[in-house]
């Protein structure tokens, strides 16, 4: 986030993202950059059918919402 004369300003360090759907209903989307890190948001859906997951994006948002005016 920096900040600017007009509020706010959000910004994302990530390049690209891929989003999976399955049957119709998304799954994953992972965000990527061009020096190989990525973090993957797991649906409801994947995370019911996985059981387990990596957090970090979980996380990482929870962060995000917390910082936000």
């Amino acid at each position: 986030m920096h900040e600017s004369e007009s509020g706010p300003i959000y910004t994302c360090d990530y390049t690209g993202a891929i989003t999976v759907t399955i049957d119709g209903k998304p799954f994953t989307r992972t965000w990527w950059d061009m020096g190989g890190d990525t973090v993957t948001d797991f649906s409801p859906v994947a995370k019911s059918q996985l059981g387990t997951w990596d957090a970090q994006y979980d996380n990482d948002h929870a962060t995000w919402l917390r910082s936000r005016p």
